[in-house]
């Protein structure tokens, strides 16, 4: 392992790092911001398919201006990319066909007639490498020419989002509202189409073809576990695939044959994992405990319930129950003596296992306000 300062001169601050991993970041940036749309709308697989069928395009411009032109393969991607989609929406608006199905039709042709292509094309090993990197990508063989085309993309990309930003979330959340309040959702439609479409072609020497998906969802479903806030998921997402693009592209220098697409993905997965586990909105952690809160809230309250039922029956209102009492009047639920311990160290009960337990003023108050709030009524008594 080469000293700190020897690694942050050959690799960090190194030319060919920067290069990638500002190619890796503006990608990661913009996929976040569209990929939150696609999965906003349910239509997530929507990018497998588009960027699987724009290998078509990447070779046909290949086979007319050679692999070094990246605006021209861009263009020959987002035509076929297009025409993808078309071909998507068309088939399920059309026949019977439904949209998975659709999908899954034109995705497995598109890179079917791609891969043909793509062997055709071969005429000898150098040009048959470069398109090859389109299929699992290349960020590593990232070049000032290729940096200034994902640049171009994300300005404009950005500058689209922003533009239609109210019209984009309505068409997403609220479909017939936003076409019953007169907004072109047709137009906004075929833009966030070639909006998607552009961004899978940008990214196409990043991550490829094949991996190109996971980088439009994955930000996105790590941001949604975060906030119900729909600008707040955007950013986040958009954050998020900054950061993967950033610590794939720092990973891949540790060691000679570590691919940086690869990576790249495998940390936006990473991120998204973590954040289905651990994040406090929509986390699998947070919403177990959660589902505890409620369930013992429910446990307390059903028990408060059974104990003012018992009050009633004595005129008093000092009569001590024991919890072999309490829990034969509430049968479909366990740990009765447990709860009533909770309710006594709250207020709301007082007494002891020996003895028996009883309502305090403040228990029966908060009983009759829990029956009351959900409109329930003690036998003997009417709502």
């Amino acid at each position: 392992m080469p000293e700190l300062g020897e690694f942050l001169n050959q690799y960090l601050l190194g030319h060919t790092f920067r290069t990638v991993a500002a190619g890796a970041a503006a990608m990661g940036l913009i996929s976040g911001v569209i990929g939150s749309f696609a999965v906003a709308r349910g239509q997530s697989l929507m990018g497998d398919a588009v960027s699987h069928a724009t290998l078509p395009g990447v070779v046909v411009a290949a086979m007319l201006v050679g692999v070094r032109e990246p605006w021209a393969l861009i263009a020959g991607a987002s035509v076929t990319g297009v025409a993808a989609a078309a071909a998507i929406s068309l088939t399920a608006r059309s026949t019977p066909v439904k949209f998975d199905s659709a999908l899954a039709l034109v995705l497995t042709a598109a890179f079917g007639l791609g891969m043909v292509l793509l062997v055709a094309q071969s005429r000898g090993d150098s040009a048959q490498a470069g398109l090859n990197n389109f299929l699992f990508g290349q960020a590593a063989a990232i070049v000032a020419a290729d940096l200034l085309t994902i640049a171009a993309t994300a300005l404009l990309v950005l500058a689209a989002v922003a533009w239609r930003w109210n019209e984009f979330r309505a068409i997403c959340f609220d479909y017939e509202f936003a076409q019953v309040a007169g907004v072109a959702v047709r137009r906004l439609d075929l833009l966030l189409v070639l909006l998607l479409v552009v961004t899978i072609a940008a990214g196409l020497k990043v991550v490829g073809v094949v991996l190109m998906s996971a980088m439009l969802v994955a930000p996105a479903v790590a941001a949604r576990q975060w906030s119900d806030r729909f600008a707040v998921v955007t950013t986040l997402s958009a954050a998020f695939g900054v950061t993967g693009g950033v610590a794939g592209a720092f990973v891949s220098i540790l060691g000679p044959s570590l691919a940086t697409g690869p990576l790249v993905v495998l940390s936006l997965g990473a991120i998204a994992l973590v954040s289905i586990v651990a994040a406090p909105r929509h986390g699998v952690i947070a919403e177990y405990v959660r589902t505890q809160r409620r369930r013992s809230r429910f446990r307390l309250e059903k028990t408060l319930a059974a104990m003012l039922a018992l009050e009633g029956q004595h005129l008093s209102g000092q009569h001590l129950h024991s919890a072999a009492a309490i829990q034969a009047s509430i049968p479909d639920l366990d740990g009765v003596d447990e709860m009533v311990r909770e309710l006594a160290a709250a207020g709301l009960a007082t007494g002891s296992p020996g003895q028996g337990w009883r309502l305090t003023a403040q228990g029966i108050a908060r009983a009759r306000g829990i029956l009351d709030e959900r409109n329930i009524a003690l036998p003997g008594t009417s709502p």
